[in-house]
């Protein structure tokens, strides 16, 4: 009896070790669809160590923010407008972490709990969490240390005016 239950007891972890090791892949699966095929204009996905899409895609002069499916992230996600996109030659200024972050708040339900996203998908210079505002880093969303870059929702224009350079700057190390 007890060879039954070890083995039973086994099961679940197969099934959970195969979710670690990325048994949804879909740009593993997708690259994998167009292994040796060449032609011009061909998308070939960026993809993480688990098979899901990297957060920036580029195709063509383009580079865009994508869910870990593959899907495009929008501003508007529920009409779907206003992409987060960027010229190619611009692909090093974009990370769409805050794009991504926002997508993740969004499907995991998590009420109460919002991102201020560039056009781009990358974090606003100015993040506010209730009544507490401070300046981050554009790309990353780290808060940025320093005098006078946080303060109360209500001077928020000023602070704003002291997020923008700090941000510029943390950019440009």
């Amino acid at each position: 009896m007890k060879p039954v239950f070890v083995l039973l007891a086994c099961v679940p972890l197969l099934v959970s070790a195969k979710s670690l090791l990325g048994a949804d892949q879909p740009c593993w699966d997708e690259l994998k669809s167009i292994e040796g095929v060449s032609r011009p204009g061909l998308f070939r996905p960026e993809c993480d160590r688990l098979g899901r899409y990297m957060p920036q895609q580029c195709h063509g002069s383009a580079c865009f923010c994508v869910d870990p499916s593959g899907a495009k992230l929008f501003a508007d996600h529920e009409n779907q407008v206003d992409q987060y996109t960027t010229h190619i030659g611009s692909s090093a200024l974009q990370s769409c972490r805050c794009a991504r972050q926002e997508f993740e708040h969004r499907e995991g339900g998590r009420v109460g709990v919002s991102v201020s996203c560039d056009e781009k998908g990358d974090f606003h210079h100015t993040q506010c969490l209730g009544s507490g505002c401070y300046c981050v880093h554009p790309l990353t969303g780290e808060k940025l240390q320093g005098e006078n870059l946080e303060g109360h929702i209500g001077g928020y224009a000023e602070l704003e005016a002291r997020c923008q350079p700090a941000a510029a700057e943390a950019v440009a190390q």
